[in-house]
């Protein structure tokens, strides 16, 4: 693995661990709120059903030739950049792309949802040892609010996606 995606891939890693801990800590994290949103359960198989997405698509673009994916420059660091900043604001929210759905709300484990994320982020890791050198400088997701992102902008992405679902996770701690 490319050693700035190594440091991004640890990254992401640390922020997953870090949410899972706070949704385990909350006293009942299948619970949504009563003034509505989604439990803590809801926003761990939101973040997986995100990953999952973004995992196929990064394996399906890297089967292709460099010259079919569009080139990156500075609209996309600029874009990256804008929506790093935009996740970090506390009370910023979004709304979900639609093809996620919405995450079910049936009760379930902590453990099994870090199970299968587990599972999903040991994929990820397989795509992106394997991604090809020539992909570096070349668009690979299109995010749906930022556009086209590098690998490095994508791993960036899903960092910040976690850190921003962190922020609900600890509204909902203050709730009960």
């Amino acid at each position: 693995m490319h050693p700035s995606y190594r440091t991004s891939f640890d990254e992401l890693a640390h922020a997953t661990d870090a949410l899972l801990a706070a949704v385990a800590a909350l006293p009942d994290p299948c619970a949504a709120p009563a003034e509505g949103g989604w439990s803590g359960a809801q926003v761990v198989r939101h973040l997986i059903g995100a990953e999952t997405g973004i995992t196929a698509l990064l394996e399906k673009q890297a089967t292709k030739p460099a010259d079919q994916l569009p080139s990156a420059g500075l609209k996309s660091c600029f874009r990256s950049r804008l929506m790093t900043w935009m996740m970090a604001q506390p009370d910023k929210r979004f709304k979900a792309p639609a093809r996620l759905g919405e995450p079910t709300a049936e009760a379930v484990e902590v453990e099994r949802l870090r199970q299968e994320w587990a599972t999903t982020r040991q994929k990820l890791g397989r795509v992106i040892v394997s991604f090809p050198v020539s992909h570096r400088s070349r668009a690979v997701f299109q995010h749906p609010r930022a556009g086209w992102l590098t690998l490095q902008q994508t791993l960036r992405f899903m960092i910040d996606h976690v850190q921003h679902h962190q922020q609900q996770v600890k509204r909902l701690s203050s709730l009960t």
